[in-house]
């Protein structure tokens, strides 16, 4: 897992980059864990990370759990604020920190379609588009200022380690969620040892 990845680049930079040596995916896409500590909203318990469920009626993967996310538009300055629109237009959340960016990415083929060259000749093959989706871990603001403002979603769940594995959702999706988790996990075991020892070990008044 890396803090940071690809968080400073634009859509462009990431195609040529992620094109070296295979084809460039037509579309990149950032899946957002959004993370929610112990003890926040009033749960006690293990750190859990947000899923919004589509509705039945859209054309792409309807009525299933998947992490909020979507597409890095050319106007988006680069990932990092590709991740911020997104959340914010999607959940009402502003995102004030990225934690990781987890190592697992998914490419594979979009639903749309486009027009190749036909190698043999002839008309123009129709082939699936190639989508490139980054997934991150990312700390928000203000969990209680949260609501879905996009009818692609039906509904939201707070998912913890132990319901990964019944989760009505594909298995890149499960992959995803299940290292964001221990992300989340190490981040926050991190934080509250980094406040014990600031608590036993007050700094000197300057």
């Amino acid at each position: 897992m890396e803090p940071g990845g690809y968080i400073s680049y634009t859509a462009q930079s990431l195609g040529k980059l992620i094109g070296i040596g295979q084809p460039t995916p037509d579309t990149f896409c950032v899946g957002v864990a959004i993370a929610q500590r112990t003890g926040q909203l009033n749960r006690p318990g293990k750190p859990a990370v947000l899923l919004v469920r589509r509705t039945e009626d859209t054309d792409h993967y309807p009525g299933i759990w998947h992490l909020p996310g979507g597409q890095i538009e050319p106007t988006d300055l680069n990932v990092k604020a590709a991740i911020e629109r997104l959340v914010f237009d999607k959940t009402n959340l502003k995102v004030t920190r990225v934690l990781e960016q987890l190592d697992y990415a998914y490419r594979g083929k979009d639903e749309e379609t486009k027009l190749v060259a036909n190698p043999a000749g002839g008309e123009d093959l129709v082939v699936n588009k190639v989508v490139y989706m980054i997934n991150y871990v990312v700390e928000v603001e203000d969990l209680d200022a949260f609501r879905l403002k996009t009818d692609e979603y039906t509904s939201q769940y707070w998912i913890d380690e132990d319901m990964v594995s019944s989760l009505g959702a594909t298995e890149s999706v499960k992959r995803a969620v299940s290292e964001a988790l221990v992300s989340v996990n190490m981040h926050h075991l991190s934080d509250v040892q980094e406040r014990n020892h600031d608590e036993h070990h007050p700094q000197p008044n300057q």
